[in-house]
């Protein structure tokens, strides 16, 4: 109970705090690091630009705040409520709980999570969270000019790449059809992902409706606290994921080649019944625009026989999608000699057709980040582009040519790698170029949380060693540098996510679903009051410590910046 009490009266010295200064132990004394009010250290000569941007202190790249000061993202995805009954259909949801906790689940609600997380060690507002935690939210039961009480800075994700397959909201012009919906079954490894018409000029014309008329994004227009946009979740970019060149952890999640998914699905589709979709204007756009590529290469379709040993009778169609002759005709299950069946790394394909394949999937990584690119632009200028949720994924980075086509286009790279591989880091400057990255992480430990009778869903038995790999993690992305230049890439990361999941039976949550934090003194069966006078505990165990490793390394990364910017000065241009 001592140890109880002690953890007490630092967490409530903590809250105190706020967002004007962190404590850290300087030879057992206390230090104050001041801090703006965007959450920035002071560094000795940041860009005043008046929104947030990305430059370099020496050889290291940071987010400099709308103050001039450096700033590294610990963000959290997936603030919300959850409706989902726990652990049966007879107990209260995640929202119920928290509205008899709170007396709601968005006025007081809202506000007090970002009061928590930033007790917590985390200073960014991440995609998927509801408007009651964002900085842009606002509404006139709240004092004052009924702006959000308690801001913090902002990621956004704008799900074009999703949204546009049904025209959600009637943005675009017609809904645009998904690639990976065209191709015959068996053909490839997995189905579960979509990807985008990609050049169907509906795709832009929804792009450009969403980011017009989409309130949520309107909220966000020109707001100092808004760090920058995501163009889509990479569940829904099948091909953005894991490329071959690596490994996957666990193995057999690489995605495949994208390419071959174009060259493989059909030419022209009516519906789909999986979206309930009919169409009006038939044709796949990214097909046509790969047959064109290769027409305009080889010129006639014997050149491109004797580039790929095959034997085509035209560009176009002669019998008809899986069964004719022609390039257009191509579905994958003719089992042509020239097309081999690894799906992903094409090892087996005939090396004409590889090459092809790779050089039109940057030609097509390129059209889909110029489109969402642009966009963001005209309506945003000063918002940083993230490209989508992760490129790459599964500790894996994506291939090559899909960084090669993003090259340019995208301010912060998204991405799920190994920050301690040091192949990967380089694999990645190599391809991109020198850029930022930010890290999406997250571990489970189901048996110490209150996901403890699914324990197959998890990555280890203890908060503690969740805890444990989180510092770690933040350790490898902080000592990170690309070769040869020696740059320090990583300026942050995003943690999955605010609360336990039922949908996926994991602990993957900073909270319980009580609402209890995992800091080894809410999420417990005991009751009691945290720092601002809120009930806690009540749960079936006591549940360990995750949280104070995230304060932790929020304090140890924020000492460092200190120490580092008072030593460098900034020496490049901002990209934004």
């Amino acid at each position: 109970m001592k140890s109880r009490q002690l953890y007490k009266m630092f967490r409530i010295v903590a809250v105190g705090l706020g967002t004007v200064s962190i404590c850290v132990l300087v030879c057992g004394q206390q230090k104050a690091v001041p801090l703006d009010r965007f959450g920035g250290v002071p560094i000795p000569a940041g860009s005043v630009i008046h929104y947030f941007h990305v430059d370099k202190i020496g050889n290291r790249w940071v987010f400099v705040t709308p103050e001039g000061n450096a700033f590294w993202m610990f963000g959290v995805w997936n603030i919300t409520t959850d409706d989902h009954p726990f652990p049966t259909g007879s107990s209260p949801s995640y929202t119920q709980r928290v509205t008899a906790k709170y007396g709601d689940s968005n006025l007081t609600w809202g506000p007090q999570q970002v009061r928590r997380l930033k007790n917590w060690g985390f200073n960014t507002i991440g995609p998927y969270s509801v408007s009651w935690v964002t900085p842009t939210q606002s509404d006139k039961r709240w004092p004052g000019d009924g702006s959000q009480p308690v801001k913090a800075p902002y990621v956004f994700l704008e799900n074009f790449s999703w949204y546009a397959l049904t025209n959600s909201q009637n943005f675009g012009n017609r809904p645009v059809k998904d690639l990976v919906a065209g191709v015959k079954p068996g053909v490839l490894e997995y189905y579960g992902g979509n990807f985008p018409d990609v050049y169907d000029p509906a795709f832009d014309v929804y792009v450009r409706g969403m980011l017009r008329n989409d309130p949520a994004s309107l909220a966000t227009r020109n707001s100092p606290w808004v760090i920058g946009y995501m163009s889509a979740d990479t569940d829904n970019m099948w091909g953005f994921g894991a490329g071959p060149d690596f490994e996957t952890t666990p193995p057999g999640h690489n995605s495949d080649h994208l390419g071959l998914v174009v060259l493989v699905t059909a030419p022209t589709q009516t519906s789909n019944s999986k979206l309930r979709m009919a169409y009006t204007d038939t044709e796949v756009y990214t097909k046509n625009a790969l047959v064109n590529y290769l027409q305009a290469k080889y010129g006639t379709i014997q050149a491109l026989n004797a580039a790929w040993s095959s034997n085509y009778t035209t560009f176009g169609s002669a019998g008809g999608w899986g069964f004719g002759t022609g390039l257009l005709d191509e579905s994958g299950t003719l089992r042509h000699r020239w097309i081999g069946k690894d799906t992903v790394s094409l090892h087996d394909f005939n090396p004409g057709v590889q090459i092809d394949l790779n050089t039109f999937l940057v030609q097509l990584s390129k059209k889909y980040f110029t489109i969402c690119r642009t966009r963001f632009k005209q309506f945003n200028p000063n918002a940083l582009y993230f490209g989508v949720t992760t490129l790459g994924a599964w500790i894996a980075p994506p291939r090559k040519e899909i960084l090669q086509g993003a090259a340019g286009l995208i301010d912060v790279l998204a991405t799920n790698i190994d920050p301690a591989n040091q192949a990967q880091i380089d694999f990645v400057q190599k391809n991109l170029g020198d850029i930022p990255m930010i890290q999406w992480t997250g571990w489970r430990a189901n048996m110490d949380s209150d996901m403890f009778a699914t324990p197959e869903n998890t990555d280890y038995r203890a908060q503690g060693k969740r805890a444990m790999a989180y510092t770690s993690q933040v350790n490898s992305m902080w000592n990170a540098a690309a070769r040869p230049n020696g740059v320090h890439p990583f300026v942050g990361l995003l943690w999955w996510e605010f609360h336990d999941n039922v949908g996926e039976s994991s602990n993957w949550g900073l909270v319980s679903l009580s609402d209890n934090a995992y800091d080894g003194n809410e999420a417990v069966r005991e009751w009691g009051r945290d720092p601002w006078g809120f009930v806690t505990g009540g749960e079936l165990r006591d549940y360990g410590d995750f949280l104070s490793a995230t304060r932790a390394a929020y304090q140890q990364t924020y000492t460092r910046l200190q120490n580092e910017t008072g030593q460098a000065m900034v020496v490049s241009q901002p990209r934004h």
